[in-house]
């Protein structure tokens, strides 16, 4: 019975001790603190959040839990502070205790790290040499001569490059004119039923009324984007949807990539301008228009007559009084036919219609656009040549894909 007494006794004996120390150490802890407040008040101690403290910068080389570790650890340091004017002789040498306090916006983990800019590289501008041919209305030759141009190859991965043109801002007629369209009217309805016949005039007045348009100053690829050109860019990480990287039907590097959909060409922009830091995207049509005409108000930027030995096209299917050609059925390499506008841009006639950027507008002079069909403009190597005319349009959804459909891109300077 004593034993037990004397055990319970013990037990209570600890607990208390316990209890008691907790107490004076909480008020040992209180005591400190107040004393350190009293003693900021009166101006003997300043108490400095370490995030706020100015002798030392902002340390962004520690990773995040170093951070978050140090902000739970409380550490203390004494700095001087400057004597204000009014200090007396019989006060404290003044002291800063500095304390660490925990900065509970560092614990945050939603937030992204910026991402890291690519560094842009100056552009090194070259001066190169083409072929210019005009052609009278039934397509006979008149002229060929040697123009040049400004341009800069963007380097891609893997040592490929991408020739840009420097094309100067301008104004120009966008649109056909009343001859024009009474012409391609005229070759359209020969040998089609009625049905069929309303079709193509209705699609004929898709490119009027003509009208003046402004356009900035831009840089444009020279040629088609190339099957090597899109491999390179398809590589890149994506942006918003996923690339395939052997999209065409007509198998050649140096051939245009075809079988692209509007999305997927936009797709390529957007990874080529995060490489780069410049802004790339798909030309609008009125820069389209203006950069195929080249100063030019015929059919074609050759003159009013296509040959299938300037561009890719259907040649049984001639424009006007030309003659009937040949047609191949297939794309061929961009450029290899020899001949450019005065602008130094190959192939904008046949071998692949070009996505543009704009939404589908039913004429040119309405005001909003359909989000869903995008503008297709060029022909491709299956068009008759009155579709590849400077001024023809077509339109297509833009998740649409074909083996006639490329694109080309366009630089903001």
């Amino acid at each position: 019975m004593y034993y037990r007494h004397n055990k319970e006794l013990k037990v209570i004996n600890n607990r208390s001790f316990k209890l008691l120390s907790n107490v004076l150490i909480g008020s040992l802890v209180s005591g400190i603190m107040i004393g350190l407040m009293s003693l900021q008040a009166s101006g003997q101690v300043v108490i400095v959040p370490s995030r706020f403290r100015s002798e030392r910068g902002p340390d962004k080389s520690r990773s995040k839990a170093r951070r978050v570790a140090a902000s739970r650890t409380q550490k203390v340091r004494i700095t001087p502070v400057p004597e204000s004017d009014d200090s007396s002789a019989d006060r404290l040498p003044p002291l800063a205790f500095s304390i660490n306090l925990p900065d509970l916006e560092l614990e945050k983990t939603s937030e992204k790290e910026p991402a890291e800019k690519p560094v842009v590289q100056p552009l090194s501008l070259s001066v190169a040499g083409f072929k210019v041919l005009t052609s009278d209305a039934r397509g006979k030759v008149k002229e060929t001569r040697i123009e040049s141009t400004r341009f800069y190859n963007q380097e891609l991965p893997g040592a490929v490059n991408l020739e840009m043109v420097e094309l100067q801002s301008g104004a120009f007629m966008m649109g056909a004119d009343r001859i024009e369209l009474e012409s391609i009217q005229r070759d359209y309805v020969k040998g089609v039923d009625r049905d069929m016949r309303a079709e193509l005039i209705d699609r004929i007045a898709w490119e009027s009324p003509q009208h003046q348009v402004s356009v900035s100053a831009i840089s444009m690829s020279r040629y088609e984007i190339t099957q090597t050109q899109w491999r390179a860019v398809a590589g890149l990480p994506k942006v918003e949807i996923d690339l395939i990287s052997d999209p065409s039907q007509f198998k050649g590097g140096n051939r245009p990539v075809e079988n692209v959909s509007w999305a997927e060409a936009v797709e390529f922009c957007a990874r080529l301008s995060r490489l780069t830091g410049r802004t790339y995207r798909l030309p609008t049509e009125a820069e389209w228009e203006y950069a195929c005409r080249a100063g030019t108000n015929s059919p074609f930027n050759f003159g009013g007559a296509l040959n299938p030995e300037w561009a890719n096209y259907n040649g049984r299917k001639p424009y006007g009084a030309n003659s009937k050609g040949s047609f191949r059925g297939q794309t061929l390499p961009a450029g290899s036919l020899g001949f450019a506008n005065a602008f130094g841009l190959f192939d904008m006639h046949g071998n692949v219609w070009e996505w543009t950027q704009d939404g589908w507008l039913i004429d040119q002079s309405e005001i909003g656009s359909n989000p869903t069909l995008r503008v297709l403009r060029g022909g491709a190597w299956d068009s008759a040549a009155g579709e590849c005319r400077s001024g023809a349009r077509q339109r297509m959804d833009l998740i649409y894909r074909s083996n006639n459909i490329g694109f080309r891109v366009v630089r903001e300077q």
